[in-house]
């Protein structure tokens, strides 16, 4: 504060504003401006009254939303089941290349659904029934995703895909969740 204090008139100077102290050290309080008036704040402790109309909510895109998602979502059932036909029933290695690109998308997915739900940790807007439900699938993610991994080693390689595409249906849902919640 004393550096400001220095400071200040050469500051005002240059930006051609008057000249006054920040700081009259002559008062207990100070905090007052040099003219005897406090300095007043604007209260931040309650939002400004239109504050819910800055950003509208459209229910157009929540339609939209509400369709599309669950609707890709069981499009894309049809080639996991494809490639659930096509699998060879078999118990998956370590020197198996499908492994190593288990191990990529699991990782990526696990980075997916940790973005989406740390900011819900210190939300304030995402309470109750929707927070239990982002947390519920968001566990249901990354339960689905980690466990497919050993399963790939000591389970058919199918039952190892086929949960780890319920993982990445899980965090869908979590991002529509988020979505209408948020």
């Amino acid at each position: 504060m004393i550096a400001l204090q220095v400071n200040i008139r050469n500051a005002c100077t240059e930006t051609g504003m008057e000249a006054r102290p920040l700081i009259d050290e002559n008062k207990a309080e100070w905090w007052e401006l040099g003219d005897g008036k406090k300095e007043t704040k604007n209260d931040l402790s309650k939002p400004p009254h239109n504050a819910v109309n800055a950003y509208p909510r459209s229910n157009n895109l929540n339609a939209a939303l509400s369709f599309a998602v669950p609707a890709i979502c069981l499009l894309s059932c049809i080639p996991a089941g494809i490639a659930w036909s096509h699998t060879p029933v078999q118990v998956g290695s370590y020197n198996d290349g499908n492994f190593y690109q288990l191990l990529s998308s699991s990782a990526m997915q696990l980075l997916g659904i940790g973005t989406l739900i740390w900011p819900t940790l210190f939300s304030g807007r995402l309470v109750n029934l929707p927070r239990v439900l982002a947390w519920i699938l968001a566990c249901t993610s990354i339960l689905c995703t980690i466990i497919s991994i050993p399963l790939y080693l000591y389970a058919p390689t199918t039952w190892s895909g086929m949960l780890s595409f319920c993982g990445n249906v899980a965090q869908t849902m979590v991002l529509l969740q988020l979505v209408y919640s948020l």
